[in-house]
């Protein structure tokens, strides 16, 4: 998401979509609202870049090859 506040443009992801995919990634504060654990995001979004990584070069390996 993208969100304008005190003139400050903030960017963040949903939490409700976190949730499905990563739950403990995901707390819930006093008043219910849910919060995302940013830091531990990050691990998971560098595995998630280096396995496309791998796909991309595999995928370029077989385009090359049969070229």
């Amino acid at each position: 998401y993208t969100m304008k506040k005190d003139g400050k443009q903030k960017i963040g992801v949903l939490a409700q979509d976190v949730k499905e995919v990563f739950p403990e990634l995901v707390t819930k504060d006093r008043n219910e609202r849910l919060a995302v654990n940013y830091q531990g995001l990050i691990p998971v979004l560098i595995n998630a870049l280096n396995e496309q990584q791998r796909q991309i070069k595999t995928i370029k390996k077989e385009f090359l090859k049969n070229k």
